[in-house]
């Protein structure tokens, strides 16, 4: 079974993702070293740019239906892709974050990926023009999964505030409950998840210049109530008080 976590850029799919693939492991996956036994030089990355059919009909083709495969993305949502997931044969998580936050966590990890030397897609980050035009290519894509039936929402508030929580939806939404009587911990302490940054919520609140604020709101206003409403219904669904 593929289990994909999608993501907005910086809203903490990778912490999903480490989540999963612990879980994955408890249940008996081991997933790093089947990756590399298994998987074409140019698949065998955790990280897939795009899971369209290629890559579906490639996995499904070198794992077994009882094995578990989880794999991060931030692609777009092929129709195939949708429609596997609307049919329960792939299942498959949307993380999202207020695009104010995500545009600042976009910046700071420019920031650090120049200050160490490393070459990397956030390294071309210098401007907040530069964190807008990332949103704007990715926002309504992850409108795309989170309206898709049979995908998991996971707000970033809910990374942030209860992991413990999130990791049991994760294993109960993966079929992996027994993973987690085995295992310590699901959900990866955050300093262990490669890309983590601040995990600060409403840092737009106070770091935010007002003109870039009002600009984000201007362009994002649609999609920043849309994932409170399906933030805060979540948090009700989980019979959690609502986030603040």
């Amino acid at each position: 079974m593929i289990l994909i976590s999608y993501g907005l850029p910086k809203s903490a799919s990778t912490f999903v993702f480490f989540t999963l693939t612990n879980l994955a492991e408890g249940a008996g996956s081991p997933i790093w070293r089947r990756l590399d036994e298994r998987m074409p030089e140019d698949r065998k990355a955790a990280f897939q740019p795009d899971v369209d059919r290629e890559y579906i009909e490639l996995a499904r083709d070198r794992w077994p239906d009882d094995e578990l495969l989880p794999v991060k993305t931030h692609s777009t949502l092929h129709a195939y892709t949708a429609q596997e997931i609307w049919a329960g044969r792939i299942k498959a998580t949307a993380s999202f974050r207020d695009p104010r936050d995500s545009a600042l966590a976009l910046l700071d990890a420019g920031v650090r990926d120049r200050e160490n030397g490393k070459e990397s897609f956030f390294a071309t980050l210098h401007h907040m023009d530069d964190a807008i035009r990332v949103l704007r290519k990715q926002i309504g894509k992850t409108m795309e999964w989170l309206e898709t039936p049979n995908v998991m929402p996971v707000p970033f508030m809910l990374v942030a505030q209860h992991p413990d929580i999130l990791a049991r939806e994760l294993a109960h939404f993966a079929g992996t409950e027994d993973a987690l009587s085995r295992i310590d911990e699901a959900a990866p302490k955050k300093e262990d998840v490669p890309e983590f940054n601040k995990g600060v919520l409403k840092r737009y609140e106070t770091e935010m210049e007002p003109k870039h604020r009002a600009e984000i709101e201007d362009h994002f206003g649609f999609y920043i109530e849309r994932f409170d409403a399906i933030t805060n219904e979540v948090f009700r669904d989980l019979g959690l008080p609502e986030p603040v």
